[in-house]
């Protein structure tokens, strides 16, 4: 095994309003479970840490995503992140495999301090939206394919047949417009196994955190992972005699889990359809159902204490818990740590643009891909264009010459130039129009201008995307905060806010594994 060492400095974001240098250490080898990417991280001269003050509890989130594993340890009182763990992934292979993450999840935990481990009290973990998979219930192993990852679509893998049969039935159950009737939905995934093979009596549904989440409880226990839900701190006993695991209701909405009443459907667990083909055509059998499918949780709330496998393999606190978690996307939302007040929103600008505005009115549009995610009282709803930095790159611009002309670049004034600039042909928001072709031309001579026309072409389509949430009665929009690559560019926030003609800046801290531990404090006690 090589390994390569890379030490640089990072800036780590706190919520007192300042950041604290530190010096990271990371280390990448061969394999994601053999690879482990550590930074330790202290407190500024003046403010005391958890490690210190042992008055304090610590909280944990852990984000899956899709290029690696990463974990954040964040303390209590301040709010301020104490140290950060990452083990990547190097293929998509490893991304989706189960294995990998229960290794990772040992590395992650393992790699804090073991001070630090003393003091979690809260711990919550979160993946990619829709990834999912069948797990067998007497041994905890994974059945079928594995895992049917987030972008798995029934039309892509399984063909037009397999398709169309998932399709209609899910329509004939479903109300019209729900996000389940997506292609890569929970439910499609579900649907289209039942149709390869009937599901056997022992398999239940689990999305990638519920899995992960008991691996966690059960300290890397395969066996005993199935039996998470048994260990519920809340909720109806007489549902808790049979393996099952826990969610959440962030990644329970693809799987058609009613949001608003907070209940699955009866057009999910009653006699519907889809009922019928995940019950082998046997009616009646809608509890059968049930108990295949994941209890769901308020994202943040108490389910249970860890096992005790858990707390010494790991020197966990007596105390630690885990609690309901939560998907990438909305977990990075979190991290941004505005607050939760109806019209507050954040643009992620990367690779795509995709933006998330907190409304105190619920809207979808399954056409255009805008659903809305509840969040406490309030509703994340979202919606994401094929428009997005991947077009910069596409026509040649590095970052070094991105920097320099952004300098140059004023954004007090617009581009003559109208660009619609997509990478290729296709939109699905704000407008869904398959065939709609990218517009960079007329191209001008000067690349300064050519980007000024790119920039602001980009920042047009997330204005039009907020105008269309607007228009189906979102909350409208009071304040943006800026995530991904694209937030770095001061000139181009200006432009933005001059565009959206609200506050506009970059925010705070962006990473899914942030907003986890944030959600983590959420009901923690105050410390003995």
């Amino acid at each position: 095994v090589v390994l390569l060492v890379l030490v640089g400095w990072s800036l780590v974001p706190c919520s007192l309003g300042f950041k604290v240098p530190v010096l990271g250490l990371h280390v990448a080898a061969g394999g994601a479970a053999a690879s482990r990417a550590f930074t330790v991280e202290t407190a500024p001269a003046g403010v005391s840490s958890s490690m210190s003050a042992p008055s304090a509890w610590l909280a944990v989130g852990l984000d899956f995503g899709t290029s690696g594993a990463r974990a954040c340890l964040v303390d209590q009182g301040s709010r301020c992140i104490l140290e950060t763990n990452e083990v990547p992934f190097s293929s998509r292979d490893e991304a989706s495999n189960p294995q990998i993450w229960s290794e990772a999840l040992d590395d992650l935990i393992g790699g804090f301090s073991r001070n630090a481990r003393g003091r979690v009290a809260r711990l919550a973990v979160g993946g990619t939206s829709a990834s999912c998979l069948l797990v067998d219930s007497a041994s905890g192993k994974p059945t079928r394919d594995g895992v049917r990852m987030y972008d798995w679509s029934v039309a892509d893998y399984g063909g037009s047949a397999l398709a169309d049969q998932v399709s209609t039935l899910i329509q004939e159950s479903a109300p019209q417009s729900h996000t389940a009737l997506a292609s890569t939905s929970t439910l499609s995934k579900l649907v289209a196994w039942a149709i390869e093979e009937p599901l056997r009596d022992t398999e239940i549904l689990a999305h990638q955190a519920d899995f992960i989440m008991a691996h966690l409880w059960a300290g890397r226990e395969a066996e005993q992972a199935p039996w998470m839900a048994s260990h519920l701190a809340m909720g109806p006993l007489e549902l808790r005699q049979r393996p099952g695991f826990v969610s959440d209701y962030h990644n329970s909405l693809k799987l058609g889990f009613d949001v608003q009443d907070l209940v699955y459907p009866e057009w999910l667990v009653g006699d519907s359809p889809v009922v019928q083909i995940l019950t082998g055509a046997r009616k009646g059998q809608g509890q059968s159902i049930r108990d295949r499918l994941p209890v769901v949780e308020r994202p943040g709330s108490l389910v249970s204490r860890l096992s005790s496998t858990a707390i010494r393999r790991w020197g966990l606190h007596s105390q630690a818990s885990v609690v309901a978690g939560s998907t990438d996307s909305i977990s990075a939302f979190l991290a941004a740590d505005l607050p939760l007040i109806p019209g507050n929103a954040v643009t992620s600008l990367g690779s795509t643009l995709a933006i998330k505005l907190l409304s105190d009115v619920r809207v979808d549009d399954a056409s255009r891909g805008i659903y809305s995610h509840r969040l406490d009282d309030l509703w994340l709803v979202g919606g994401a264009s094929n428009v997005g930095c991947a077009v910069l790159r596409a026509e040649g611009f590095s970052n070094q010459e991105l920097a320099s002309l952004s300098e140059e670049l004023d954004p007090s004034f617009s581009s003559p130039l109208r660009y619609y600039p997509l990478t290729k042909v296709g939109e699905r928001f704000p407008v869904n129009d398959p065939g709609k072709v990218p517009v960079l031309e007329p191209k001008p001579a000067s690349r300064l201008a050519y980007l000024h026309a790119i920039l602001e072409g980009i920042a047009r389509v997330e204005k039009e995307g907020y105008h269309a949430l607007a228009d189906l009665g979102a909350s409208h929009l009071r304040q943006v905060a800026t995530a991904g690559g694209g937030s770095a560019n001061a000139v181009w926030t200006t432009m933005r806010q001059r565009s959206l003609g609200v506050p506009t800046e970059q925010a705070a801290e962006t990473e899914a594994a942030y907003g986890l531990a944030l959600l983590a404090l959420r009901d923690m006690p105050p410390a003995p």
